[in-house]
């Protein structure tokens, strides 16, 4: 696993510029490590070369390793359509499960979400890719293994076991202690200094 590394300041400055308010909150950088990891010097899907950056009061801040991406792109034919990947922007969460598992963060029924249903990289790359907008359990989980190689995503945002659990319990723990219900997740396209 690595961590992230941003600073604290540079993290809350693109919180604010998002106009993300709360107390506790995740920036979320897409292709964090296109350079350093993946085929590609993009960003690639079925990796973990994303980043989490959690902020919250009494200095909380935890930098995470993570994945943003579906675990691939293009057909998926359990929905008969292709794999969702969530558009960048602000998204709301709350503290829930994830297939019976918890810690995670569920995508509220009475709120959208815009993901891309893609063929490939390209179409999202070249902005060509359908959108869909609805309600689609995009989650935030762990993966179920500590597997390195092993994203476990059809749309969902996901990170290793042993370091998500921990992770989402710091920000479940963190939310409750601010009173707050909804995770904002600012989600940026990378790489970022």
């Amino acid at each position: 696993m690595r961590t992230p590394k941003l600073p604290e300041s540079r993290v809350r400055e693109i919180l604010a510029a998002g106009k993300v308010k709360d107390a506790v909150a995740v920036l979320a950088v897409r292709g964090y490590w296109p350079k350093s990891m993946g085929k590609t010097d993009k960003n690639d899907v079925g990796i973990h070369d994303d980043a989490w950056f959690a902020v919250g009061p009494d200095g909380l801040f935890l930098p995470l390793q993570a994945n943003t991406d579906p675990s691939r792109l293009g057909w998926n034919p359990s929905i008969n359509k292709n794999f969702a990947m969530l558009v960048p922007g602000l998204w709301h969460f709350v503290p829930g499960a994830h297939k019976g598992r918890t810690p995670a963060f569920r995508q509220p029924e009475d709120t959208p979400f815009t993901v891309f249903r893609a063929k490939n990289m390209d179409e999202v790359l070249a902005g060509t890719a359908k959108r869909e907008t609805g309600y689609f359990a995009i989650n935030i989980h762990d993966t179920g293994s500590d597997d390195e190689n092993r994203t476990s995503s059809w749309g969902c945002q996901t990170a290793q076991k042993k370091a998500f659990i921990p992770w989402a319990n710091a920000v479940q723990a963190a939310m409750k202690t601010a009173g707050q219900k909804r995770l904002p997740y600012l989600l940026i396209n990378g790489p970022i200094s």
